[in-house]
């Protein structure tokens, strides 16, 4: 077992990992087993940071949440994201629906507008906007959605269609 002054040494010692963004504990526990601590070692360092406010699994999900929304990824994308790093399950879903379903529209229409303007030339323009937002994470509702907000926004594009 660390004492309290070794703990707070090695926390020291991860200003700069911990100060760029919000970790959540599966990112700290990745950092400390590369640094070459023990699972002991990482186990207790978890604990101090949870204890310091350092580490917290619903902070860092809600804000993993809204900048992936503010980058243009929906919720599918989102949620995959956040089970590979070890978020619990009830943590995401109960995170996850403190956002809208408006929020992921906007998200949505706003990257679909963007690639349309890549694609409108193309043959396959729609079969690439779908392509697109389905990497993104966006439902086919989302893409729907778009589909039909930018045929009313961009008429002379749609009569094409």
């Amino acid at each position: 077992m660390e004492d309290k002054k070794e703990i707070d040494n090695i926390i020291s010692g991860m200003k700069r990992f911990l100060s760029v963004r919000e970790r959540c504990r599966s990112e700290v526990e990745q950092y400390l087993f590369r640094k070459g601590y023990s699972r002991n070692v990482i186990a207790e360092m978890t604990e101090a940071l949870k204890e310091k406010d350092i580490l917290d699994e619903l902070r860092f999900t809600r804000n993993r949440i809204e900048s992936r929304i503010h980058k243009g990824y929906g919720p599918h994308y989102i949620k995959n994201e956040l089970s590979a790093l070890k978020i619990d399950r009830r943590i995401i879903t109960e995170t996850m629906e403190e956002f809208s379903e408006e929020d992921f529209l906007e998200g949505a229409l706003a990257l679909f507008e963007k690639k349309l303007s890549q694609f409108i030339k193309e043959e396959n323009t729609e079969e690439r906007l779908y392509r697109a937002l389905k990497s993104r994470g966006f439902s086919d509702s989302h893409y729907r959605f778009a589909m039909e907000t930018a045929k009313e926004k961009f008429p002379h594009w749609s009569k094409n269609r």
